[in-house]
C-alpha cells in the first residue's frame, strides 16, 4: 500500500461514524437517535446498517418466500415488490430492507414518522442486551430491543 494509502485507510472508522450519525452503537440511545435520523431522512441503508444479525436473520427468513415458493405465488410477490422474479433470485438482504422499508413508508408515511418523532422514555439494560421503551408521536408507548455486539449496540427487535 503506498503512503498515501495508509492515512486513508485510518480514516475509515472516522468517515463511517460520520455518515452513521455520529455516536451511532455507542448506546441503545444513540443506535435509536441514528435510527430516528436515518428514518426521517428516508435513508433505508443506514438503518439496514444498525440491524443486529437476529433482525437481519428475520429479514432473511421473510425472503425465502421470494426464492422458494410455486412459481404463481412467486410472481404475486414479486409484483407486490415491484420487482421481477429474475430480480428477486439476486436481491440480498439490505436491498430487500430498503426496497420493503421504502415501499411501507410510501403505503403507511404515519408509522415511519412515529418512530422519527417519537422520544426516550426510558432505557433497561441487562448485560449484553438492553430494552428501550419510547412514546411514538401519536403518544403510544412501544419497545426497540438491542444487542451488544463487538462494542456496538444494535437492533435486534422492532
Amino acid at each position: 500500500m503506498t503512503r498515501i494509502g495508509w492515512p486513508c485507510l485510518a480514516l475509515f472508522p472516522v468517515l463511517l461514524l460520520a455518515t452513521c450519525g455520529g455516536d451511532a452503537g455507542t448506546s441503545p440511545e444513540a443506535t435509536f437517535a441514528a435510527a430516528q435520523k436515518a428514518t426521517a431522512e428516508q435513508r433505508w441503508g443506514d438503518l439496514y446498517d444498525l440491524l443486529d444479525i437476529e433482525m437481519v436473520d428475520r429479514k432473511k427468513m421473510e425472503m425465502e418466500p421470494l426464492r422458494s415458493a410455486d412459481e404463481q405465488i412467486r410472481k404475486e410477490l414479486c409484483a407486490d415488490l415491484g420487482i421481477t422474479p429474475d430480480e428477486a433470485k439476486s436481491l440480498s438482504v439490505r436491498e430487500y430492507f430498503i426496497l420493503v422499508t421504502k415501499l411501507q413508508a410510501e403505503a403507511r408515511p404515519e408509522t415511519l414518522a412515529n418512530l422519527a418523532n417519537a422520544s426516550v422514555v426510558g432505557v433497561k439494560r441487562d448485560g449484553e442486551r438492553a430494552t428501550l421503551t419510547y412514546k411514538t408521536g401519536e403518544g403510544r408507548e412501544e419497545t426497540m430491543v438491542f444487542a451488544r455486539r463487538e462494542n456496538r449496540w444494535l437492533i435486534a427487535r422492532w
